[in-house]
């Protein structure tokens, strides 16, 4: 399960006219998701585990 407040998140990304986040960072993957990354992200190296975060939390 993610650690994101979606409901909190929404409320931000529609004031600032945003449909969705993009996470690229690896150390985010995991707050973003709720699962580890995996191996992609074992060199620490940014898009190699990418998270999308839309801006209504209904879908996500």
């Amino acid at each position: 399960m993610s650690d994101i407040d979606r409901r909190h998140a929404e409320r931000l990304m529609a004031r600032a006219g945003l449909d969705a986040l993009v996470i690229f960072q690896p150390e985010a993957f995991r707050y973003a998701v709720g699962a580890p990354a995996g191996v992609a992200t074992m060199w620490g190296r940014a898009g190699a585990a990418i998270a999308l975060v839309p801006a209504d939390a209904s879908i996500g």
